[in-house]
């Protein structure tokens, strides 16, 4: 479930036309399956998963450029489920169960048994009403192996911060971090900020009617502020003439 919202967090769904679907699990090898989307959203099924506790699924979504497919920056949802004898077993990835889905899989990459948690005592880490991509589900899991106890609000990331300038102004021209937690913003000559950017590595871009003006690689550290200057670019005339 990707989507821009009325808060201004944006994610361009209709980029969004294949994903790669792949499950983790302890004892058992890794599977991986690509398959379309429609507006960042479908249905998938991996055959042969065994059977097992907590397996991981990961959903990591795709666009053509070109020919080619390519990973969108860090959009990567994911998700736990039992797999049980049969055919009926199902599993919802959304942004909701990505919290927690992260943090197995965090541990899966740290060779740490999945299969003998406690999902019940492993959301009880988890602060509350905090957006997956803003959660340090990296140190939970290091916590967990470690045997380590703390605060679930203590592993809430504050987010990172990307600061620019322009001679332009313009409150058609959005700009963005593609990151789905910050919000977009108007274009004006003054310096901007865009705060609150989860931590990773994302596009920038400015962008009219879903034209990009100007795009670049950010990578955003937590409480950090990345600054990338005065942006020199144009803003073109658009539409139809009669």
């Amino acid at each position: 479930e990707n989507s821009s919202d009325e808060s201004g967090r944006f994610l361009d769904v209709s980029k969004i036309d294949s994903a790669l679907i792949t499950v983790y699990g302890s004892k058992m090898e890794t599977l991986s399956v690509s398959a379309s989307c429609v507006n960042g959203k479908g249905s998938f099924q991996i055959e042969n998963v065994p059977v097992g506790k907590n397996r991981i699924v990961t959903v990591q979504a795709r666009k053509t450029v070109g020919t080619i497919l390519s990973n969108l920056d860090g959009i990567v949802m994911s998700a736990i489920c039992d797999i049980e004898p049969g055919d009926s077993n199902s599993v919802s990835v959304t942004w909701k169960s990505t919290s927690i889905g992260n943090v197995y899989h965090s541990l899966y990459k740290l060779n740490y048994d999945v299969s003998s948690l406690n999902s019940e005592e492993v959301s009880s880490l988890l602060p509350q009403d905090v957006h997956a991509l803003l959660i340090d589900t990296n140190q939970i899991a290091l916590d967990i192996k470690n045997g380590t106890k703390k605060t679930p609000d203590s592993y809430k990331f504050s987010g990172g911060t990307v600061k620019f300038s322009s001679d332009l102004e313009d409150s058609s021209v959005s700009v963005h971090v593609n990151d789905v937690v910050s919000q977009k913003i108007a274009l004006s000559s003054s310096e901007q900020t865009i705060s609150g950017v989860a931590p990773g590595t994302w596009t920038f871009y400015i962008t009219k009617e879903a034209v990009v003006l100007y795009e670049k690689k950010v990578t955003v550290q937590d409480k950090q502020t990345v600054d990338l200057g005065k942006i020199e670019f144009t803003i073109p005339t658009l539409g139809f003439m009669h």
